[in-house]
């Protein structure tokens, strides 16, 4: 929005500061000056070019005057009262029924009206002042007339609209809601197609305008044009802003009504207008009585009660009562002082959707004090670090081990997905009851039932660029419940190879990481009816971690099905894991501290035979109850596997022994060697020759 200072000293007599000072003022204190620019028709002075969002909650400030109230507040200079007189000084036949009546229907978002007949109008060239001023604001000049009412709208804030009352067929209008689908050619001569329910100003024939966007082509002024009605009016906000996307007309007069404007400044730009077309026109005549509406008055609101000293130790300086009554004075608040301290009257323009309570008047004398003006002091509370929730460090340990010992690379995915992801990915859950009641796109129209659609996404876009990768995430899944929805939270952790199978690289990881987080769950074959009920998962190879009646989690290999509805030639191996049973799991886990054992440790490797569709897991089995038995084994893995032939693969264990309180002998290290080498020979995994 386009603000002159020429325009401005008008009402204000600025004190003598540079262009740049008094865009600083403003800024500082009331809103966003984006650039000072230099007025075209008038060197001596500027154009403020203000950002309209730092204006969103002040519709008082979309017109010259409203800015001028806060230019004196600011800088401390006298505010003159508003150019304008009564109708009753103008000549023409007044206490008479004007040519043109209004009748206003209930539910046409009709918030107050006013309008005005007036004869002997002379449609001509504007002067030249006001199509300067109009030009420098942004507005091209049409005629007086029109240019009229965008000069008042200019300098009040409050849109007007005049017609052409010749071509107004019939004595009355109508306001009310449409009835039917219908089509109006609007002044940027573009047919609009009305919905029922839209509001629309009738005559007795049919829509003139839609009343708060644009008016109609065939009402307009014209050169021609000797009879006027001249509109003055306030709209529903909602409505306005609904009619203006739905049709896609967006104009200064809609961006005003949406900032919900003050009735009360109806008869004072009505006012403003008729003399300036008795200024323009000093032929003019008034025909009539001004027709009024007004569905109900505009609720006052009740007198905010505030103290001298809250406002001194909110803002933290020391204000009188006098600069404290000289500031809300200057912006147009009423200040009486009684025995509960200022009561302050809020204008009608500033409570729309504004001020409402104590700490709104604090902030008025805030600002125009200036907040950068206030000495900072240390708060008078303890200052104390804030604990993260136990979940909350666990989801940090997580990625702590994941990023800098599996060297995974984190990612965030999007909390609402489509339709078609998960049907994509063949989801057991739609999460149909979990739909959003307007979503930006159809690809984001529900909250997500899980993260492992999403990871396969991401993992079918790296896998075109990338042989090898490793991808995790940490979010919240969502699943109906009672109160709306149950949000549970989650990691999932992909891992993707070209050419090996990566699930035994991804059980390693996901093993020593809960060994890092203090917990001794293990990952263990599932017995018995397979636990994931998902087509995209390898059910012959799925791993639990944790309590086989709950797991926390599971680790499994993604189906080269799955993985050709994305795109991805490979192999890749998935985790999926509940953190709030992870969290439990950690809780019954206790952990014992022990002095290390001063005597040396010794390994014993075998190579054993198996077919190459046997596990790792099923050839550790039959050891478990040597290691249970035998607290001198300290550790059990599988250090290599490679194949000898299509049917056979070789399997290489490591076993470490150390001795808890003693230096186990070599006899005793060959025994137990021999009892684990006869177990596997047992389960059918022999020595390989």
């Amino acid at each position: 929005m386009i603000i002159s200072t020429a325009w401005i000293k008008e009402y204000t007599d600025l004190p003598n500061l540079s262009f740049q000072e008094i865009a600083l003022g403003i800024t500082l204190c009331v809103c966003e000056v984006e650039q000072v620019l230099p007025d075209p028709h008038n060197l001596n002075e500027a154009l403020l070019d203000i950002d309209n969002k730092s204006l969103t909650h002040r519709p008082d400030l979309w017109g010259h005057y409203g800015m001028a109230r806060e230019f004196s507040a600011v800088f401390k200079c006298p505010l003159k009262p508003f150019p304008f007189r009564d109708l009753q000084e103008y000549p023409g036949t007044k206490n008479a029924p004007g040519p043109v009546s209004v009748r206003v229907a209930q539910g046409s978002g009709c918030l107050g009206f006013e309008g005005l007949c007036m004869d002997n109008i002379k449609v001509g060239p504007s002067p030249a002042w006001m199509q300067q001023r109009l030009v420098a604001c942004g507005l091209r000049s049409l005629n007086n007339i029109t240019d009229i009412s965008n000069y008042v709208m200019l300098e009040t804030g409050m849109p007007l609209h005049i017609f052409d009352r010749a071509k107004i067929r019939g004595s009355r209008i109508t306001v009310k809601p449409a009835q039917k689908k219908c089509a109006l050619t609007t002044l940027d001569k573009t047919q609009r197609h009305i919905e029922p329910g839209d509001t629309l100003i009738y005559d007795e024939l049919g829509p003139l305008s839609i009343p708060g966007v644009m008016g109609g082509l065939d009402s307009s002024v014209t050169c021609g044009t000797t009879q006027i009605f001249i509109e003055a009016a306030n709209w529903d906000s909602v409505r306005v802003r609904q009619t203006s996307v739905r049709l896609g007309l967006r104009t200064d007069a809609s961006r005003r009504y949406e900032k919900s404007l003050d009735s009360e400044q109806l008869k004072t730009a009505m006012f403003r207008a008729a003399a300036l077309v008795m200024q323009l026109c000093p032929e003019a005549r008034i025909m009539g009585n001004l027709e009024s509406f007004y569905p109900e008055l505009q609720k006052t609101p009740a007198p905010i009660t505030v103290t001298a000293n809250h406002i001194r130790e909110t803002l933290g300086r020391d204000l009188d009562v006098e600069e404290i009554s000289r500031i809300l004075t200057s912006l147009d608040f009423g200040v009486t002082e009684n025995k509960q301290g200022l009561s302050v009257k809020v204008p009608s323009f500033r409570a729309t959707k504004d001020i409402s309570c104590r700490a709104d008047i604090v902030e008025e004398i805030g600002r125009i004090t200036g907040y950068g003006n206030i000495a900072p002091k240390p708060p008078k509370g303890p200052v104390e670090p804030v604990r993260l929730p136990p979940l909350k460090k666990l989801e940090r340990s997580i990625k702590d081990f994941l990023v800098l010992k599996g060297e995974m690379f984190e990612i965030m995915t999007h909390p609402l997905v489509g339709e078609t992801l998960l049907k994509t990915a063949e989801w057991p859950d739609l999460n149909q009851g979990l739909v959003l009641a307007n979503p930006i796109s159809c690809e984001h129209d529900r909250v997500r039932p899980s993260l492992v659609p999403s990871m396969l996404e991401k993992a079918g876009i790296n896998a075109k660029a990338r042989d090898r990768f490793s991808m995790m995430e940490t979010g919240r899944t969502y699943h109906p419940g009672e109160d709306f929805s149950m949000e549970v939270p989650r990691l999932c952790v992909s891992v993707y190879d070209r050419k090996t199978a990566p699930l035994g690289t991804l059980s390693g990881i996901i093993e020593r990481m809960a060994g890092f987080l203090g917990t001794g769950a293990a990952l263990e074959r599932p017995k018995g009816i397979p636990v994931l009920q998902w087509q995209g998962c390898y059910s012959a190879q799925v791993l639990e971690l944790g309590d086989r009646k709950a797991p926390a989690g599971r680790v499994f290999t993604v189906h080269p099905s799955m993985l050709a509805r994305f795109g991805i030639k490979g192999h890749m191996a998935m985790a999926d894991i509940n953190l709030l049973r992870l969290q439990a799991l950690l809780s019954e886990t206790r952990i014992r501290y022990r002095p290390q054992p001063p005597y040396p440790s010794s390994g014993f490797d075998c190579t054993v035979l198996a077919g190459t569709t046997t596990c790792a897991a099923d050839i550790l089995e039959p050891l478990k109850p040597l290691t249970a038995q035998t607290p001198e084994i300290t550790n059990l893995r599988v250090v290599d596997i490679f194949e000898i032939n299509t049917a056979q693969k070789a399997v290489t264990l490591k076993i470490t022994f150390k001795g808890i309180d003693h230096t186990l002998t070599g006899e005793w290290i060959s025994n137990t060697s021999d009892k684990a080498v006869g177990l596997l020979g047992k389960a059918g995994f022999p020595l390989k020759q």
